[in-house]
């Protein structure tokens, strides 16, 4: 059996009124269930960021050219003469 924590939360008097109009249109039967489906959505949506992320960050630099100095956009037979200082 699932145990519930009880908690209070503030509102701004927007949120309130969606929240209101949620229960008026009888898809909720109280604030508890509008929250946990918000937060659903939330935790649905914070997942796909980072999922999304990740795979952002693993295609920005090709696994295949670990080499020292890299650019960007460099292939290793392509690279700039090294420049001496």
């Amino acid at each position: 059996m699932t145990v519930r924590k009880n908690i209070w939360i503030s509102l701004s008097p927007e949120l309130h009124a969606v929240a209101e109009g949620l229960l008026a249109s009888d898809r909720y039967a109280n604030f508890g269930e509008v929250v946990r489906a918000a937060l659903r959505l939330l935790d649905e949506r914070e997942q796909a960021f980072e999922r999304h992320n990740t795979v952002r960050q693993t295609a920005a630099v090709p696994q295949a050219w670990p080499y020292p100095g890299h650019r960007r956009g460099c292939r290793p037979d392509r690279r700039l003469p090294h420049r001496h200082r």
